[in-house]
């Protein structure tokens, strides 16, 4: 037997309400509850929709319009972090500031977020198993979520020598890796990358190069990367660190200023932000980029 859950004028107060989404129902008239957990709905022009689910109502796969009123603007973020020695403490201070940042990016964003390392441009699995942490799960379980992203990022010290971060930001955004090819980004949402490493790209010290590899340039992005985004990065910006936090000490030798000079060029080409990696902390400036991003 069929009993009435909803007219129009109160779904939006109960069940989607509830999931936080904001839906204005312009082709719905009517919506009924069965016994067994689907709907039956009839549509403004007569049609009668019958065993339809509540992810069938939300993502437009009844009548002909479902239309979302969330004002929220989408912003995919790929976080490029750098797991070679001397890392650890930088991947713990931006972690936490993450993790203190993930409220206000979910009140002005609807976000996803994906994590490469400067060895690989393969995404970073959660600890669940899955290639990027969204808004939608940050709502149902914040701590779950924010515990994921701050493994995510701790990636360890163990990685290799040679930093390749144009390569992997490059390979990244579109989900190439050497295990196929698994596309992320969203195609209506703004894109934005950032950066964490202490040393130049394709390594800091003499014998350290990508040459005959590609990748050693931020024209080798620009290159490939014909939509438009915006990085920012964290990079030494001293050599030697002489006024920074010890932690800083053993960054570096770029021996030539000014470095890290394809960094520097990739994030002033899209309009990005950068700031000094060996700062105490990292949340002013996240409250920065999400300030740049929000304009």
């Amino acid at each position: 037997m069929l009993r009435l859950l909803l007219v129009m004028s109160l779904i939006l107060a109960t069940h989607l309400a509830s999931s936080q989404e904001i839906m204005a129902f312009r082709d719905i008239v009517r919506l009924e509850l069965r016994d067994d957990g689907f709907y039956n709905l009839i549509c403004i022009d007569g049609q009668i929709e019958i065993g339809k689910t509540y992810d069938d109502i939300i993502q437009d796969r009844v009548c002909n319009q479902v239309v979302s009123d969330d004002p929220s603007q989408k912003l995919d973020i790929l976080l490029v972090i750098d797991d070679s020695a001397s890392m650890v403490a930088y991947q713990r201070d931006l972690s936490t500031a993450w993790r203190a940042a993930l409220p206000e990016l979910t009140d002005r964003f609807d976000w996803q977020i994906a994590v490469v390392t400067t060895s690989s441009p393969c995404l970073v699995r959660t600890l669940g198993n899955q290639l990027t942490l969204t808004r939608d799960q940050y709502r149902v379980n914040s701590e779950q979520v924010a515990t994921n992203l701050e493994a995510m990022i701790k990636v360890g010290d163990q990685g290799n020598s040679i930093e390749r971060g144009i390569e992997s930001l490059t390979k990244g955004l579109f989900g190439q890796c050497s295990q196929g090819i698994t596309p992320w980004l969203r195609d209506d949402a703004e894109v934005a990358a950032l950066l964490l490493t202490d040393e130049k790209n394709c390594g800091s010290a003499v014998q350290e190069s990508c040459q005959g590899q590609g990748f050693q340039s931020a024209d080798d992005y620009f290159n490939q990367v014909f939509f438009e985004t915006t990085v920012f990065a964290l990079l030494l910006l001293e050599d030697p660190p002489w006024s920074a936090p010890k932690r800083c000490a053993s960054s570096g030798y770029y021996q030539e200023p000014p470095n890290p000079a394809s960094y520097l060029s990739l994030v002033n080409g899209t309009g990005g932000m950068v700031s000094d990696i060996c700062q105490e902390n990292y949340h002013m400036f996240l409250g920065e980029v999400l300030d740049h991003l929000s304009r």
